[in-house]
């Protein structure tokens, strides 16, 4: 495809064509969400390769982290177009040809390609919308358009993969990744080569002021929103890893009912994203407290609630936090780096909850060896106090740096 000099030259249709391919991506970045209904499933299959499958579930977290690290650098040498197409081939043939050969060591080999290609994917499908939606308001709206789509991918993804896995083998639940053909089809034919180190808009007054503003380093309000991100994503990965042995635990139902929940959870949280535009103008740095105090609600209720029913509402209070969390580390994180490291930002923010997917099941099991338990309705108790920790963590930070962080977001 011919190189752009800017994304000022797309057309309103070359601008819709591309954020639909752009929103497809998330079937590469939602690709887990199949294996969280079938985890139990997996190691039923497997029980004399539990390493093995530890790896299946929590190896490719590891490896979108290494992806999502290298990609800033790569992307000094390749355009964001190719470096997104990359991550999708790799997607693509590691999920397709996931259970083609029924071993723990095949999966493992063929999740390694899923996990590079969703690093890849993940901070270049990001920062490409960065590149084109340059006005940080309609930033902001296509950031939580796109993680709405994200949310969408997830409804599907879990509704029909409760709904197969109870109907069927668990191995047909992998036809639901024949979903990344066409997206790796979209992605070719309509995502812009646009040049990484071009200037987007000329420089005004307004945007020499903000460039005045920017630290000349990653402070201490980047990393702050950055562990904070991280531990909540991590309890969040936690919940979503080991719902199914939570819902055998506690005798609450089977597999369509773990879709369902999910299912109703993405759809709470997409409507979420669709408003998360307004959202920030309104709060700005208070996104980040509200999306912890919806966390702290949430452990709240794993702590002190039993049922089925009341799973779908502590699944849907979830989603929302961990989907405000998401779209503040996209749209605030760019905004809080040095010039020039907005790429890095946004790598950054991925490889958070990327390295809380992947030491989530480890942290598991460290707490049970601890507390000398193997039930993880035991553990729900030190997620919740956790949870408490962090937000009061921020309460104290958002006082502290109150002058500095509206300095860079309410310019």
């Amino acid at each position: 495809m011919k190189e752009m000099s800017s994304p000022a030259q797309m057309s309103k249709r070359k601008r819709l064509l591309f954020f639909i391919a752009v929103m497809l991506s998330n079937v590469a970045v939602m690709g887990d969400m199949p294996l969280y209904i079938i985890t139990a499933n997996i190691y039923g299959e497997f029980p004399n390769s539990t390493g093995v499958v530890n790896y299946v579930l929590s190896g490719p977290p590891l490896l979108l982290i290494l992806a999502s690290l290298a990609a800033p650098f790569l992307l000094k040498k390749i355009s964001k177009r190719n470096l997104l197409i990359t991550g999708a081939v790799l997607f693509t043939i590691g999920s397709v040809f996931g259970v083609a050969i029924n071993s723990a060591g095949w999966m493992a080999l063929t999740r390694t390609l899923v996990g590079i290609g969703q690093g890849l994917v993940n901070v270049c499908a990001v920062a490409l919308i960065c590149d084109v939606y340059v006005d940080k308001k309609v930033r902001a709206r296509y950031i939580g358009f796109y993680n709405g789509s994200m949310n969408a991918v997830g409804i599907l993804f879990g509704y029909f993969s409760g709904v197969i896995a109870a109907g069927s083998t668990w191995q047909n639940v992998f036809k639901l990744y024949y979903a990344s053909i066409p997206m790796l089809i979209m992605i070719i034919l309509f995502v812009p080569n646009i040049g990484s180190q071009e200037p987007l808009v000329e420089e005004s007054a307004e945007s020499g002021a903000a460039k005045a503003n920017q630290p000349k380093r990653f402070g201490f309000i980047f990393w702050e929103m950055i562990i904070c991100y991280f531990v909540i994503a991590m309890l969040c990965m936690v919940i979503a890893y080991f719902l199914s042995v939570y819902v055998e635990e506690n005798a609450l139902g089977d597999t369509t009912l773990l879709g369902t929940a999910n299912s109703v959870a993405q759809i709470i949280a997409f409507l979420g994203c669709m408003v998360f535009g307004p959202i920030y103008q309104k709060l700005r740095r208070r996104t980040l407290t509200l999306a912890l105090l919806l966390a702290v609600i949430t452990f709240a209720l794993w702590f002190f609630v039993r049922g089925s029913a009341v799973l779908y509402v502590i699944l849907c209070i979830e989603t929302l936090s961990y989907g405000l969390l998401m779209n503040y580390g996209y749209m605030a994180g760019p905004l809080m780096a040095p010039a020039g490291k907005e790429n890095m930002a946004i790598s950054l923010a991925t490889f958070a909850y990327g390295f809380a997917s992947f030491v989530s099941t480890y942290f598991v099991t460290f707490l049970m060896s601890v507390l000398k338990t193997d039930s993880i309705t035991d553990l729900l108790g030190v997620f919740f106090v956790i949870a408490i920790a962090i937000f009061v963590f921020d309460l104290i930070s958002s006082f502290v740096t109150r002058k500095q962080t509206s300095g860079l977001l309410n310019q």
